[in-house]
């Protein structure tokens, strides 16, 4: 095991980055240059390569960017009119980025809101975005812009904003780093015509060797749940996860896309926690269920999962599809 790198407060710019439609290729790009920075210095930095915009995304065009101003024709204004804006400019910016704690309460709320109940992270977002310069009446405009359309799961950055605050937090509780093994989908036995539902996975001792050769490691931190390192984690293996499960509810245990199979000898060693009743009901929908089936966003990794194999089912069934969202 491994004390927890630092590369993850980088996603903090990615979640910016987001906001300001870099291309997927820039976001890679970025990570891997910015990985030394804080969350509040990646934000920072985003914000300043911006400064010729206004700071909310176009749906919330409402705050002008108060590191430029106005580009105003000096032979139009003398410079006393020219003096009198730029005054007029920096007062509204006070009143802008001026803390209140009824503007930092809304923010609070609002987080809550769409489901970052957790007083702690909620509160490491708005400070992290009040480090970075962003408070007062921009703040929670910010954060809804950040949000996207959060209603029917389309993120605009702030989930990755979370998650940089969250591996943040747990980088300074003195997490450290596990790293799993996963065998994909077309390195074992994992169709539906394989097997029954919740049966036993039966291969020979030359065949489970095979399977291990072909698995990628995947670095995560403990205190995470296996979603959250799908989504959000650094280096191929976490990249190559992600690529496999899909996480469509955001981790809500609302579907089953995030269906995993834990290997029966680690399952079988009481490491990780057999699902419950509102689990397995959500399992009843997935692809092909093992006895070892599990919903990735259920499994909060320790240092005891070090080593600990996972495979990847052949196909997955996202129910969410056909749900009738109003436009």
């Amino acid at each position: 095991m491994r004390r927890a790198s630092s590369s993850s407060s980088s996603l903090s710019l990615l979640a910016l980055s987001k906001l300001f439609n870099y291309g997927d290729n820039n976001r890679m790009m970025v990570r891997r240059q910015m990985s030394c920075f804080s969350t509040a210095e990646s934000i920072r930095m985003v914000l300043y390569r911006h400064r010729s915009r206004f700071i909310i995304s176009r749906p919330f065009n409402l705050i002008h960017n108060s590191f430029s101003s106005p580009r105003i024709p000096l032979s139009f204004h003398s410079s006393t009119k020219l003096t009198q804006q730029r005054q007029q400019q920096q007062q509204s910016s006070k009143r802008y980025f001026s803390a209140s704690p009824n503007e930092d309460q809304e923010a609070m709320d609002f987080l809550v809101k769409i489901g970052h109940d957790d007083p702690n992270i909620a509160r490491g977002v708005i400070t992290a975005l009040k480090e970075a310069g962003v408070s007062g009446s921009a703040l929670l405009p910010m954060i809804k812009a950040l949000a996207g359309r959060w209603e029917v799961g389309e993120d605009a950055g702030l989930e990755d904003l979370v998650e940089a605050v969250r591996v943040n937090q747990l980088k300074q509780e003195g997490r450290t780093q596990i790293q799993l093994l996963v065998i994909p989908a077309n390195a074992w036995k994992s169709s539906e015509e394989d097997a029954e539902d919740y049966a036993d996975i039966v291969e020979s001792p030359e065949e489970y060797e095979e399977a291990l050769k072909r698995a990628f490691p995947v670095e995560a931190m403990t205190g995470l749940s296996l979603t959250d390192v799908a989504k959000h984690g650094d280096g191929p293996g976490a990249q190559h996860l992600g690529e496999s499960i899909e996480c469509a509810c955001a981790g809500i245990m609302a579907c089953s896309t995030c269906h995993v199979i834990i290997d029966p000898k680690w399952f079988d060693k009481g490491i990780v926690d057999k699902p419950g009743e509102s689990e397995l009901d959500m399992l009843d929908l997935a692809y092909a269920p093992r006895r070892t089936s599990r919903l990735a966003c259920q499994i909060v990794l320790d240092e005891s999962m070090d080593g600990m194999v996972i495979r990847l089912p052949k196909g997955s069934n996202n129910l969410m599809d056909f749900v009738p969202f109003s436009e």
